[in-house]
């Protein structure tokens, strides 16, 4: 969730996680949402399909593509906004869809 240059000390300070339209929740809760999906997708490729930079923010499109280790496979699409102060991301939010079996 953060590029190469932000590295570890992303959490700077409040608000320093993260917004998916349910409200904010802090890197550590957002992670420990995503720990299910680490024993349950079999491989997972990451396609940016738009980026747009500005002079401390990133709005990126991209489409997570997964397939089970049954071979079934889905799609989800999203976007997401990331601020930056520095080399820190300042601010996160996400915004996604899934898109079912493909």
């Amino acid at each position: 969730m953060t590029s190469t240059k932000c590295g570890p000390c992303a959490r700077k300070r409040p608000p320093y996680g993260t917004n998916d339209g349910k409200g904010d929740q802090t890197i550590d809760e957002k992670l420990e949402q995503l720990k299910p999906l680490a024993g349950t997708v079999g491989s997972l490729r990451f396609d940016i399909t738009r980026q747009f930079h500005g002079a401390n923010e990133v709005l990126q499109q991209h489409v997570l593509r997964l397939t089970m280790p049954d071979g079934s496979r889905s799609e989800v699409h999203a976007a997401m906004y990331f601020r930056f102060d520095g080399y820190l991301i300042d601010r996160m939010e996400e915004y996604v869809y899934e898109v079912g079996p493909v």
